[in-house]
């Protein structure tokens, strides 16, 4: 993902002076109303559309709010899914258990 800190900042964490890059998700939701992103995509304005921390960003919270709720919570079932995997397969290498470092 290109660096975008048109919002946060958060993009920057990853990315330490002198160091390797430290692996991240980050999302980005479109927020803006339909009507109001169709008409500036069509008058080539999309780059005017007020953004996270501009006075004028009003987010469409339905569909947007359940879009993210949805998106996240796959997200992290799908992780957690693998995190049982991964539980498993200890239990499977050390049957009686292992000091918990986490």
């Amino acid at each position: 993902m290109d660096l975008d800190i048109t919002a946060d900042d958060f993009v920057l964490l990853a990315h330490p002076p002198g160091k390797p890059p430290i692996p991240y998700v980050y999302w980005n939701y479109g927020v803006t109303p339909r009507e109001e992103y169709d008409k500036a995509k069509m008058n080539g304005k999309l780059r005017e559309l007020p953004f996270n921390h501009n006075p004028k960003f009003a987010a469409e919270i339905e569909p947007s709010l359940q879009a993210g709720i949805e998106g996240l919570a796959i997200a992290s079932v799908s992780f957690f899914e693998s995190w049982r995997a991964y539980e498993a397969a200890i239990c499977l290498v050390y049957p009686f258990g292992i000091e918990r470092k986490y």
